[in-house]
């Protein structure tokens, strides 16, 4: 990372552990225990009552049990602490070699700079830690993911519109736009604030 921007990130994570004295926390699959999934539901709830007028929630207490029993394998839960108490949390998805991030909340939106820490450079450190070698933070984000590493890359999403003359609507909608998504892509990678290798795109990363 360039740096400027490193020195920001760093104190960004100061801010954390020696301002706000959190500590934070990976849990892979079986270190998660049983009472940790009520609590993340929780977690995910505060997102949602937080943006109050277009928050919906799309998921429920018993999807988070329904985890426990059927995917706890797959799952690593991020945690902050303070002293005993959790604070705030991401709900995240390892699988083939990739780290999914999914949700995210807390129960003290005082605290700076702690979406950054829970969802982005504790992430990043647990990838880093435990050999994973793609994290992907989701879509969107725009210029907070963009500005702290994550370049940007082209996703897909699937949706389904009954009627006709929307579904026309939007599919010419969509070829222009797609013009310019790869327009953006291209001016924001080249603009990154990471220090690329001289030989960069010269060896394809290993398919995980």
């Amino acid at each position: 990372m360039k740096s400027k921007r490193r020195i920001k990130v760093k104190r960004e994570r100061r801010s954390i552990y020696e301002d706000a004295g959190l500590t934070l926390k990976a849990f892979f699959g079986d270190e998660i225990e049983d009472e940790m999934f009520p609590t993340m539901f929780r977690i995910y709830q505060s997102t949602i009552q937080a943006r109050v007028f277009w928050g919906i929630q799309h998921l429920n207490e018993e999807f988070f049990m329904m985890l426990k029993e059927k995917f706890r394998k797959n799952l690593c839960f991020i945690v902050a602490m303070k002293g005993d108490e959790v604070v705030a949390g991401t709900f995240n998805v390892v699988k083939a070699g990739k780290f999914y991030g999914r949700y995210w909340g807390t129960f003290d939106s005082s605290i700076k700079n702690l979406h950054f820490e829970t969802c982005y450079y504790k992430p990043i450190e647990v990838c880093c830690d435990h050999g994973i070698l793609r994290m992907e933070p989701g879509a969107g984000g725009d210029d907070f993911k963009f500005v702290r590493g994550f370049n940007p890359s082209v996703t897909n999403s699937m949706h389904f519109c009954k009627n006709g003359g929307l579904h026309m609507a939007i599919a010419r909608y969509l070829n222009s736009e797609g013009t310019y998504i790869e327009g953006a892509v291209d001016e924001m990678n080249e603009r990154s604030v990471l220090r690329m290798p001289s030989n960069a795109g010269a060896v394809e990363p290993p398919e995980l």
